[in-house]
């Protein structure tokens, strides 16, 4: 606890009978005080609305001003914890990671599934009536978009997929579209909204990113009208819910990137669920993003964590600066972590065409593996303050 910013209150019995009875205050009640007037005996007198409190307050404080507390205590002392803007903050960020619930890969296969029922049956989804030109577009592009990745292929054709992947994934469409917006205005004196549509940098991002894929999708399904009228109201209802999810997942990260960026952190960090083609196996991505282009000098990291039928669960780090590659695989047992080293040689044989220096660790770790969807939200402490009525 961070003495200097914690209000310690010390309470008369009939101040803390009235407190009891009256239900004045309870334990986790917010409160707003004003600094009214500093006493001779070193005290300050604070109004809290509800009451009025002499508080030695132990850090700079100034006639006028506002403080937030929350009430940490009610006993033979009144305790009160001084919320600032930064912990203000951290709460909102606990709200935003609560609701944070990123997308399974079954998610994904159940969405193609239902994807590749509704194009099979085209004819006869809405009573005779074909789907728009634009909504089986729609449903191909999300379709091909979840394509599962072979991470057994050749790095070389891997890498490539991957980076599509993650580019067109949705978290980063508002971005894309407002940098190549931003390039193509400046060339032109003035140019209007249907000729900016018709560029081919635009198109290939409304085509390939998922999101606007989906918000095409989430609309013409979310129409009651064709609802009622198809034959297929299940496999609707089922690409509704999924796409809803989706979303609410592309959303829920971007706004917990945007609650940080004033944050003291010097990364922003996304995490992408990979879907594999093969069923045993399953994988998230955590990319590290810096904040200033500048410190991309500094290094770029990843961190993958797959789940394997025979091997369990390895988590992968990668840490590129330049030409140098540092990979460290945490697994949950030794026979696992043999595995690895025996085949050592091969990965750095595969990796040595694209890296100059490479170093590979393989380390026994559960806890290391299990803090891989926790150790980025962390939050900082709130500040504490001594208040004394």
């Amino acid at each position: 606890m961070d003495i200097s910013s914690f209000i310690k209150s010390i309470a008369n019995p009939e101040i803390r009978n009235y407190f009891s009875g009256q239900e004045i205050i309870n334990v986790g009640d917010e409160l707003t005080g004003k600094i009214l007037d500093f006493k001779s005996d070193g005290r300050t007198l604070v109004d809290f609305g509800k009451f009025r409190a002499l508080a030695e307050v132990s850090f700079p404080v100034s006639k006028s001003q506002l403080i937030h507390v929350k009430v940490a205590e009610i006993g033979e002392q009144i305790k009160l914890s001084l919320i600032d803007p930064e912990t203000k903050k951290s709460i909102t960020t606990k709200n935003l990671i609560s609701n944070l619930e990123i997308v399974s890969d079954d998610e994904f296969k159940r969405l193609q599934a239902d994807i590749k029922q509704v194009l099979g049956r085209d004819a006869s989804l809405f009573q005779g009536e074909k789907l728009p030109a634009n909504i089986k577009s729609a449903l191909l592009n999300i379709h091909s978009h979840f394509e599962p990745l072979n991470i057994s292929s050749n790095i070389s054709k891997l890498i490539p997929q991957l980076k599509s992947y993650i580019e067109n994934s949705g978290i980063y469409f508002e971005k894309k579209l407002e940098n190549t917006i931003q390039n193509i205005l400046s060339s032109f004196e003035k140019i209007s909204v249907k000729q900016l549509s018709q560029f081919p940098e635009i198109k290939d991002i409304l085509t390939k990113d998922l999101k606007p894929n989906l918000v095409i999708l989430k609309e013409f399904f979310s129409n009651k009208e064709i609802v009622e009228h198809s034959s297929e109201k299940r496999e609707i209802e089922n690409i509704r819910s999924s796409i809803d999810r989706i979303i609410n997942d592309i959303e829920s990260q971007k706004n917990l990137a945007i609650n940080r960026k004033e944050s003291t952190d010097q990364t922003q960090v996304f995490t992408h669920t990979l879907n594999l083609n093969k069923d045993e196996q399953k994988a998230k991505l955590k990319i590290y993003y810096k904040k200033k282009k500048g410190d991309l000098n500094k290094g770029i990291r990843l961190s993958l964590l797959l789940s394997m039928d025979r091997m369990g669960e390895i988590r992968t780090d990668f840490f590129n600066v330049k030409n140098d590659l540092n990979i460290t695989f945490f697994v949950t047992n030794e026979q696992a972590k043999n595995i690895i080293e025996e085949n050592i040689e091969k990965i750095k044989e595969e990796l040595s065409r694209i890296f100059g220096n490479l170093v590979i660790n393989v380390i026994v770790s559960e806890s290391k593996i299990a803090q891989f969807s926790s150790e980025d939200l962390a939050l900082s402490n709130s500040k504490m303050v001594d208040l004394m009525a």
